[in-house]
């Protein structure tokens, strides 16, 4: 496809944002092409063009292209840029759609993803070319060497050749390096702003053609050409500072994260913003001469790889974003289509902002509401006006249309809606890779193995076995785990056949529910470290199999220990060590002797387990019966089924959604046809919002709701993971499953739907019913 011919030039002046000339007032929606797919990409943008928008903001995610290392520190990158990654495409689609388009290009994103964005081996590359303790994100000769190796590639090898910028005929208005560094600046002190100006210099290098805009910290050398914006959930409180900070080089005031709602984690309830308050803010924004809003998230996704999600993210990107993760539309988009429409005449056509001339806003503080009138020539003051004198453009209150999402089941009673065939479930055992872990290392590992590097970033697990040689039946085994740990027991062998035969019995698990700010940080002062597995009894007899899962690498510095740095992070089994007798106050710590290791599990090494395929194995797959039967053992298993899925009905999405909360699986993987679908977990989300919510004296305005209840219940399959005209699908769940109740799955309480919307008028809402004192602005 190739771009329209026209050349556009984007400049800028201290009022708005200009393309050849020309005053542009930006809505854009942020939208992760990695967290969708090219099939959607046309739905999801006609949906953001139905409600006003005219841009499109999307991260580069460096890990997710550059998945495996470079062969050499300076080798040129092997980069994926192919269905989902294809970025190229996804700017293309958004053209055609009428959408421009905001590029943030990293490095660093943050954006809830592994490692904020950084590749998985960035840690091990740049420790071969330097001589001392690699750090990210500051003067750092190694890791800068491989951030200009990679933007040059990206900008020079895929952005420039597929003509992507503006004044090449492309989408792309406006583009980002790095992000939001004020949040680390301080740690990183001189090296931290010497790193800025070089990260600015080599924006200027790669010549991208559009300005640069940088939200949170922007380069103090570069100040003024670098324009700084806003991420807030509520800009207007900002803009007096940004002004001042400005001083004699006033910029357009830009919004680039508005933040629509939240991302939800793992043991905390659901994350939700009031529609109402959203308007609130945006009006509030507008009227101080805002220029330029990005709704982040505008649409969310789904974390269906591991490279989408960051420590302890839940599967999906919902974000209570205006456009659902189903691609459906809601309340919250219904409201903001309303206020662009209403908005739109006023634009002034000299700088592109809200002519407030013609306009006034009253503004009830206490409630969060703002209504914007138009002025009139009819005489009336604000405290005494006749109803002739103004009329109302847009009340953040009045909510005309309610959205509700109803699931309608289509797999009842774990057969088919339509044809009635039964699910054919089989299970697979995932035993403890004794044997192996024994052999292939030696008596005792000198350092414990770290779950990331050992699996090359390809998986979540990692075994270890432990040995207490001189407990005596009544000691403490504790464990120090990334992110969570599942320990057995059993009678200690030396290596042979025998290694496989004793019996394992089930000890401990933990922690949950986990903590997100796991150590001190800027708005959280409590330290709770890192995951604590406790086992008792412990005896120099016996040896401890511990199975460890991470839970997504973390997006920043803040969800490390104070000084540890990005590069410092650590996956698996971090510490193990125990008490030989309790009874004595004084025993004293020793640690515990690392004598197995085995990375990942043997099903995600075979890859017809993950494809439920079979027929390629059939002595692998237990049938249903023989699988339920009851067999009391406790380690984790996999299992499969065909899903003879009914073709939607014309009110029905395409993609089906799993609820796994009653069939008693725990936590794992879901996989559809081959294709990961993500973690899913069995929390409860009982946690209190975190810290970064409750800074100040007002808490954020996002509220929590279900608590008590699944973090997520609910799984989207999208239908680009389902086989198509009819063909079954093959479903196959992963389940870690050890506990001391050895409860089995039981498949006929797992429920599958598809969504439908239904819609609820409502009456509209008067200002008389506002009960807070107003203002005008």
């Amino acid at each position: 496809m190739s771009w329209n011919s026209e050349r556009r030039e984007i400049t800028y002046d201290s009022r708005s944002l200009r393309i050849n000339g020309k005053p542009f007032f930006c809505l854009s929606g942020a939208v992760h092409y990695v967290r969708s797919h090219p099939s959607a990409w046309p739905q999801i943008f006609r949906c953001m063009r139905r409600d006003g928008l005219n841009t499109v903001e999307t991260y580069v995610f460096w890990g997710d292209h550059e998945f495996e290392p470079p062969e050499m520190p300076d080798a040129e990158p092997r980069a994926d840029f192919s269905g989902p990654r294809d970025l190229v495409r996804f700017l293309r689609c958004a053209k055609l759609h009428g959408l421009n388009a905001i590029l943030r290009l990293g490095p660093y994103v943050c954006a809830e993803v592994n490692y904020g964005g950084f590749p998985w081996w960035l840690r091990q590359v740049c420790e071969k070319g330097s001589s001392k303790p690699v750090r990210f994100r500051t003067w750092d000769p190694a890791y800068c060497a491989q951030v200009e190796r990679w933007l040059k590639y990206l900008v020079d090898h895929v952005l420039k050749p597929a003509r992507v910028f503006a004044p090449q005929g492309g989408p792309v208005i406006l583009a980002q390096i790095e992000n939001e560094y004020a949040m680390i600046a301080e740690s990183y002190g001189p090296d931290g702003q010497q790193y800025l100006d070089w990260i600015a210099s080599l924006a200027n290098q790669l010549a991208l053609g559009v300005p640069l805009v940088m939200c949170y910290g922007a380069s103090q050398r570069e100040s003024g050409r670098v324009i700084e914006t806003i991420n807030a959930f509520y800009a207007h409180e900002h803009v007096e500072s940004l002004r001042r900070a400005q001083g004699a080089n006033p910029q357009p005031l830009l919004w680039t994260e508005c933040w629509t709602g939240w991302y939800d984690v793992w043991g905390a309830p659901h994350h939700r913003r009031d529609a109402a308050d959203l308007a609130y803010a945006v009006l509030r924004f507008l009227a101080a001469g805002g220029a330029g809003i990005n709704y982040y998230m505008y649409f969310g996704g789904t974390n269906w790889r591991r490279e989408n999600t960051m420590y302890l993210q839940a599967t999906s990107y919902d974000y209570d974003a205006p456009l659902n993760e189903y691609v459906m539309e809601t309340t919250k988009s219904r409201h903001l289509r309303r206020l662009h429409e209403s908005i739109q005449p006023f634009l002034s056509d000299r700088d592109g902002v809200l002519d407030m001339s013609r306009l006034e806003l009253k503004v009830f503080e206490g409630e969060r509401r703002a209504i914007l009138y138009e002025r009139s020539t009819v005489s009336g003051d604000a405290d005494h006006r006749s109803e002739e004198s103004v009329r109302c453009v847009f009340d953040s209150a009045d909510i005309r249309v309610h959205l509700a999402l109803e699931l309608r089941e289509i797999i009842v009673n774990a057969a088919s809606r339509d044809t009635g065939q039964d699910l054919r479930w089989r299970m697979l055992p995932e035993p403890p890779p004794l044997r192996a872990a024994l052999s292939d290392t030696s008596a005792t590992l000198a350092t414990i193995p770290d779950l990331v590097d050992a699996t090359a970033g390809t998986s979540d697990y990692a075994w270890y076995i432990l040995r207490c040689p001189t407990a005596q039946g009544s000691g403490l085994l504790q464990l120090e785990v990334a992110d969570f740990g599942r320990v057995w027991r059993r009678k200690a062998v030396d290596q042979g056949d025998d290694a496989e035969r004793q019996p394992l019995e089930w000890a401990a698990a933990g922690p949950e529910p986990p903590v997100e700010d796991r150590f001190p940080n800027a708005w959280n002062s409590t330290e709770y470290g890192y995951g604590i597995v406790e086992v008792g009894a412990i005896d120099c007899h016996e040896e401890y199999v511990v199975l460890v899962s991470s839970l997504g690498m973390v997006k920043g510095d803040w969800q490390l220990p104070p000084g540890y740095g990005m590069a410092r992070e650590r996956k698996g089994l971090l510490r193990a060590s125990y008490r030989s007798d309790v009874t004595f106050a004084d025993d004293e710590w020793r640690d515990a002797l690392v004598v197995g290791f085995a990375a990942g599990l043997r099903g995600e090494r075979i890859r017809s387990v993950i494809e439920g395929d079979a027929d390629a194995y059939p002595y692998l797959w237990t049938p249903q019966k023989a699988a339920l039967s009851g067999r009391r053992f406790s380690w984790p298993r996999w299992y499969r089924a065909s899903l003879a899925i009914p073709p939607p009905n014309a009110d029905e999405t395409e993609g089906i959604i799993l609820d796994l909360y009653e069939s008693g699986v725990e936590k794992g993987w879901i996989y559809m046809n081959g294709e990961p679908c993500g973690r899913h977990w069995r929390v409860h989300g009982t946690m209190p919002k975190n810290g970064f919510l409750r800074q100040g004296d007002q808490e954020a305005p996002i509220e929590q709701v279900g608590h008590g209840q699944p973090t997520q219940r609910y799984f989207y399959i999208p239908p680009w993971h389902l086989h198509a005209k009819g063909r079954p699908s093959t479903l196959v769940i992963f389940d870690e499953h050890a506990n001391g109740e050895y409860r089995e799955f039981e498949p006929h309480r797992l429920r599958v739907y598809r969504a439908v919307l239904r819609v609820v008028e409502s009456t509209p809402t008067s200002d008389n019913e506002s009960k807070s004192e107003a203002f005008i602005v």
